[in-house]
């Protein structure tokens, strides 16, 4: 993932974050809220130790989702997050 991906996924993530929050709050106390997560578990963005931020990519090399693999603060263990829409894909790490 390069940096303006992880912009646009962040964006992303952040705006789904905010439309599932704002079903129980209104929307800028859920922008706060969101905002406030991404400064807390990805404090370094690209950089935070212990998560890999990655994107798929179809054969052509086009993106067509990402991931967020890292400790999941409602787990254990596993998958923070991920937007994939594909079917065959080869997935490239962060740059």
């Amino acid at each position: 993932m390069t940096p303006s991906e992880y912009d646009a996924a962040t964006e992303h993530r952040e705006a789904e974050t905010v439309r599932e929050l704002g079903r129980f709050m209104p929307q800028e106390p859920a922008w706060e809220r969101t905002r406030q997560g991404t400064a807390q578990f990805l404090p370094d963005g690209l950089d935070t130790a212990g998560h890999h931020l990655v994107v798929a990519e179809n054969g052509s090399g086009e993106v067509v989702g990402n991931a967020w693999i890292g400790p999941d603060p409602r787990q254990a263990a596993g998958t923070a997050g991920s937007a994939i829409d594909a079917t065959a894909m080869t997935c490239r790490p962060c740059t």
